[in-house]
């Protein structure tokens, strides 16, 4: 008979995987087989990538500028460089320099641009059901 994990176990797994921890060595801290741990990887796959994301975001919390504040800092430069060059008199940098920084920092804000993304479960047959369910009830059929 196999032996059944309890759920503070898997907890653990998704934990230390989301931490970027190899299977052999959750299976050394936990006391589970690599057999487990891989079906535990197929079924907790969601649950692990979202506990990377959160585990990224909190280490550059801690340790960077986020993401956002990387944006905002960028983007007040730009706006700073534009409202220069609106009332530019010439004096200390050339024109083209500045407008050199101008298309530096729009590459820079350009590469921090990211689409979010969030990874969810969806029953396909209770989702289908409910699409063909709002289809039907906004769909009239004359007989």
């Amino acid at each position: 008979m196999p032996k059944v994990h309890s759920l503070e176990e898997q907890e653990k797994f998704i934990e230390l995987r989301a931490k970027g921890k190899t299977l052999n060595e959750i299976g050394e801290e936990l006391g589970i087989s690599r057999q487990t741990l891989s079906k535990w990887c197929q079924e907790f796959e969601d649950e692990i990538v979202n506990g990377r994301a959160l585990e990224l975001e909190t280490l550059q919390t801690k340790y960077f500028v986020t993401h956002a504040q990387q944006v905002t800092e960028i983007g007040e430069q730009l706006l700073s460089v534009k409202e220069v060059l609106k009332q530019r008199d010439f004096e200390d940098m050339t024109t083209k320099e500045l407008a050199e920084y101008h298309l530096k920092l729009l590459t820079q804000l350009k590469a921090l641009e990211r689409k979010p993304s969030i990874r969810i479960k969806v029953d396909s047959e209770e989702y289908l059901m409910k699409q063909v369910g709002e289809m039907c009830s906004t769909t009239s059929i004359d007989i």
